[in-house]
């Protein structure tokens, strides 16, 4: 099944948008979406603090990784997920879709490629968050013996997800490339896990 056909932003010296707060701003991304990513932080950070007081339930699966969808509009998605020791999401993107998370509870280690540096490291700790604008990929795991547990903020929805490898340049003297290894349509409230 093809992914929905979306409409197409208006050109971003026109487009404008209202954040969370009311202000109206210009927006900044070029993505069908009118969140941007300041937005999308803003809310994964606001529904971290529903979860960190109850508001929401998470079950730890040591098998894979559990998630649920807490709340759809079309414009948007936000899933909850919880990652037991040693679980990943491997090397991916998110296709035209923005996208932030904020960590609950534990800590997530987040390798990020950067077309200069290659791979790069961060440790999400609970209270921390990341945006992933256009063409951020990257994967993120749980190398520690607590659980973890993220929300996600997607816009638009994901439609589709590319996964990746690291291979080496042949000749480039230690200089390494990615290599899109498949590309998965999403379908509307499919899993992100």
């Amino acid at each position: 099944m093809s992914a929905p056909v979306r409409a197409s932003r208006p050109a971003a010296s026109a487009a404008r948008s209202t954040s969370r707060r009311g202000t109206v701003r210009p927006l900044r991304s070029t993505a069908p979406t009118p969140h941007d990513l300041d937005d999308l932080r803003e809310l994964t950070r606001e529904i971290a603090a529903e979860v960190r007081a109850g508001q929401h339930e998470v079950v730890i699966d040591p098998e894979r990784r559990w998630y649920r969808l807490l709340r759809s509009d079309g414009l948007l998605d936000v899933w909850l997920i919880s990652w037991a020791t040693e679980q990943i999401a491997e090397l991916h993107d998110h296709a035209g879709s923005l996208g932030a998370m904020t960590v609950v509870s534990g800590a997530l280690t987040e390798r990020r490629w950067t077309a200069t540096g290659g791979l790069r490291t961060r440790t999400l700790r609970a209270e921390r968050g990341a945006g992933f604008p256009l063409g951020h990929v990257h994967d993120v795991a749980n190398p520690a013996r607590e659980p973890a547990v993220s929300v996600h903020a997607y816009s638009p929805p994901l439609s589709a997800m590319s996964y990746y490898d690291v291979e080496n340049v042949p000749g480039g003297a230690g200089q390494q490339r990615l290599r899109r290894l498949r590309t998965e349509l999403v379908e509307a409230g499919q899993g992100v896990g």
